[in-house]
């Protein structure tokens, strides 16, 4: 349920509009909850929406350091390597975003990453933050149109869904 919350929170969106096929958490989900490919073919660009959420109140450095290792079984791992997970879902978006990115170029995909719990973003560990930095700098160099990973708490949550009902 807070993954769903999180998802429509962060996508403006209906809680029911995430697809089940977009939904990957799970046993061997390399600490992703969502991996959601948006592809507009008007200008040959996708949004990729990689979303990790915790209902907890703190920010793990150690959870997201898993995460960062998920990011390199979607981007970096050889097919024969990522065909091997047990998680069937994660291994399908896997493909489909490795088929986009084949087709069109990692030029055309423009990358958010979230990693959302109820705790404080604005008071993040250092380990986290160092953490953090590091995927931002492995990835944000890696071609894509746009790279992004940002830390969201409950309190960043409501500012968003304030800023939509400004709308």
């Amino acid at each position: 349920a807070f993954t769903k919350l999180v998802y429509s929170i962060i996508q403006g969106a209906d809680y029911d509009d995430l697809q089940p096929e977009d939904l990957v958490d799970g046993g061997g989900d390399k600490q992703i909850d969502v991996l959601s490919l948006d592809e507009d073919s008007s200008t040959g660009l996708a949004d990729l929406l990689i979303l990790q959420t915790k209902n907890t109140n703190s920010f793990s450095s150690s959870a997201l350091t898993l995460l960062g290792n998920g990011l390199s079984w979607v981007f970096e791992k050889s097919k024969a390597q990522y065909q091997k997970l047990r998680n069937i879902p994660l291994v399908r978006k896997i493909d489909e975003v490795r088929e986009f990115r084949n087709r069109s170029g990692p030029s055309n995909l423009r990358v958010q990453v979230f990693f959302v719990t109820k705790g404080n973003a604005q008071d993040l560990p250092e380990e986290f933050k160092d953490e953090m930095a590091e995927i931002q700098a492995k990835y944000g160099g890696g071609g894509f149109n746009s790279f992004k990973m940002s830390a969201l708490g409950a309190s960043d949550l409501v500012d968003i869904l304030n800023e939509e009902e400004r709308r």
